[in-house]
């Protein structure tokens, strides 16, 4: 039987970078502070780090698939530059949400894909993210949502205030919590 692995599946705007509201150049590209460095410390606690966006701008003909693909790629290099990490995969839903598909958050479907390709084990893996899909992502999935309030989190968290949620001030605070409640 093949191991296990745990996940922190992460949102990309408005979680590890500022958000833009439809990013299309890479000069846009703003890491918050102290994330690669979060990151690089979840890799080495044996988390699969996989980034899970919605990208309707491609969809919406704001950005380009390819220019999509450059960000991911010029994120990806400013980790390993920062603190020599990568992830381990980046999914993306190019679709607008009146076309109604499967791999729109919340909607499942990109989490299980990685779940196919790196065999994660959802009851030890996290959500990570500033807006309420991907806090219903979590919960459709069944793992804990942590809400981070950069991005659009909080006023997201406005919105939530009848429910559960687990917030932090961004995403390193976020990371110090896996850690200690792993």
């Amino acid at each position: 039987m093949k191991k296990l692995n745990r996940a922190i599946f992460l949102d990309r705007d408005g979680t590890l970078i500022r958000d833009a509201h439809y990013l299309n150049s890479i000069a846009g590209v703003r890491l918050y502070k102290g994330v690669a460095g979060a990151l690089a410390t979840l890799k080495k606690r044996g988390f699969k780090l996989i980034v899970i966006s919605n990208q309707s701008g491609i969809s919406r003909g704001i950005v380009s698939k390819t220019m999509v693909e450059m960000i991911n790629r010029y994120l990806s290099g400013l980790l390993w530059k920062a603190s020599r990490v990568r992830f381990d995969a980046v999914y993306y839903c190019p679709h607008a949400p009146q076309d109604n598909c499967l791999c729109r958050k919340p909607k499942p479907d990109l989490i299980q894909r990685a779940c196919r390709r790196f065999n994660i084990d959802l009851t030890a893996s996290y959500v990570v993210g500033d807006k309420i899909c991907d806090m219903d992502l979590a919960r459709a999935i069944g793992v804990k949502p942590l809400l981070v309030l950069t991005g659009h989190g909080r006023g997201e968290y406005k919105k939530l205030k009848n429910r559960q949620i687990t917030k932090f001030g961004n995403f390193r605070e976020a990371t110090r919590w896996i850690l200690k409640n792993e």
